[in-house]
């Protein structure tokens, strides 16, 4: 009965921590990479993604944090928005192309919220 009790209690804890909220931003080609915002972007949504994306330099992995709560799927569309108006800089290169249209955003929430950029 206590081992029961223990372990409702500690998963009761654990739902009621706000888990970090994260953008996860995973570089899976061939080269280091910089993402460039259009200047002329403009986002009406609360969470600004476009100061901590624009010039971002991402080798394999970038992990951005955004304090604690929960993304939502306004968030995640957000972000999607942004990225169809940002271009990347490969290392070696002066020449901004279109992001890759296979770039994918996920929402994961698991003791963790992250809103997962993957470039492919």
């Amino acid at each position: 009965m206590k081992l029961i009790s223990s372990i409702l209690i500690v998963s009761i804890m654990i739902l009621s921590c706000n888990p970090p909220k994260t953008v996860y931003i995973s570089n899976k080609t061939d080269s280091p990479l910089s993402l460039l915002v259009d200047s002329s972007y403009q986002s009406a949504h609360p969470v600004d993604f476009k100061d901590s994306i624009n010039g971002l330099r991402v080798e394999k992995k970038k992990v951005l944090d955004f304090g604690e709560g929960k993304w939502t799927k306004e968030d995640k569309k957000s972000l999607e928005e942004l990225i169809k108006h940002t271009r990347i800089i490969r290392d070696g290169s002066t020449t901004a192309v279109e992001m890759p249209a296979q770039t994918e955003v996920s929402l994961i929430s698991f003791n963790v919220e992250e809103l997962w950029l993957n470039i492919k």
